[in-house]
């Protein structure tokens, strides 16, 4: 799954096969193994990788994965090297290229599991929806940044906004002022002067959504308004109040009411 400067992948290598000793040269890359017993090499060093580890792979560095007596499952996460970067640069205010990845370590796999079922589904459901797509990127970056052990660990935990911030009002504002338009992460951000990052987590934290399921909130109460004191068309409702397809706003809808647009409709005017 592509989100741009971010990735995911799942690959299976079947008993004693392995992939070719390779590298990635603007890329960090962290390995997870689902199932299976796995080997893996880093440059000139090979050791078994269990469940619960990770090997991260920084730019240059040469591995490969070996399975050994059976099939194995390995999920991918990738990230672009200028872009984590500048994200490390823009949240911990350090200078950007400084960051130093643990190559191995350990830790649950859930994040990156609940990040790939996320990824999965908007990819699959979104349409490729800007907003959720740069949201997932600065996920990815947040895993790495927040799990993989570095020398940025625990400024970078110490940096994470917990308090209410001014510019959450206004983000919550312009949103409610143009949600009927192609809102992006980059827009939202710098009008309301902080970074994608910040932004997120300050709707995580103090609303307890991202701002992508935010901006759906408001454009299914709208439309839950329009269906009841309207007899405007359910397609035209649906791209009224922002939606780029009918079936992407039947879903959401059925999901946050509990039927579809016309039943709910129905309710009202049967």
């Amino acid at each position: 799954m592509d989100l741009g400067r971010a990735g995911l992948r799942i690959f299976q290598l079947q008993s004693d096969q392995a992939d070719e000793l390779h590298g990635h040269d603007n890329e960090y890359q962290i390995s997870l193994p689902l199932s299976g017993r796995l080997l893996m090499q880093l440059n000139d060093k090979i050791r078994p990788v269990d469940i619960g580890d990770r090997l991260m792979v920084c730019p240059h560095d040469r591995h490969r994965h070996i399975a050994t007596g059976q099939t194995v499952q390995i999920m991918l996460v990738g990230i672009d090297r200028p872009f984590i970067e500048q994200v490390a640069a823009e949240q911990l205010g350090i200078q950007q290229g400084t960051i130093d990845f643990a190559r191995w370590d350990e830790g649950t796999i859930d994040p990156f599991r609940k990040l790939a079922e996320a990824a999965f589904a908007t990819t699959m459901y979104g349409g490729g929806d800007l907003l959720k797509l740069q949201e997932l990127e600065l996920e990815v970056a947040h895993l790495f940044l927040s799990l993989q052990r570095g020398n940025q660990t625990e400024r970078y935990h110490r940096s994470l906004p917990y308090v209410q911030h001014p510019a959450l009002k206004r983000a919550i504002e312009m949103i409610y002022d143009d949600y009927t338009t192609d809102l992006s992460l980059d827009r939202l951000a710098m009008e309301v002067n902080v970074s994608k990052f910040h932004l997120i987590h300050l709707f995580r934290e103090q609303v307890g959504v991202t701002p992508s399921q935010f901006v759906n909130h408001v454009r299914l109460e709208r439309a839950e308004w329009l269906l009841v004191h309207s007899m405007m068309d359910i397609t035209a409702i649906a791209f009224e109040v922002g939606f780029g397809s009918l079936s992407a706003f039947q879903r959401a809808f059925k999901k946050k009411y509990g039927a579809s647009a016309s039943e709910y409709r129905q309710q009202f005017f049967s």
